[in-house]
């Protein structure tokens, strides 16, 4: 039983191209920023309040 175990691990590779990444754009905050205008902007905050009233009203019709 042994034998089974041992070969349950799993081999993570530890290459250079793996921990090493370009970053384009390090301004996290303004893509944050940016996220949000477009958030707004879109509309999907009128779907997001919609959905949170439906779903509160479904869940006050469950027992």
């Amino acid at each position: 039983m042994p034998s089974l175990v041992a070969s349950w691990h799993v081999q993570i590779p530890l290459e250079g191209n793996l921990l090493a990444q370009n970053v384009t754009d390090p301004d996290v905050i303004g893509q944050m920023q940016r996220a949000f205008k477009n958030f707004i902007e879109s509309g999907q905050v009128w779907a997001l309040i919609i959905g949170l009233v439906v779903g509160y009203g479904f869940r006050s019709l469950l027992p």
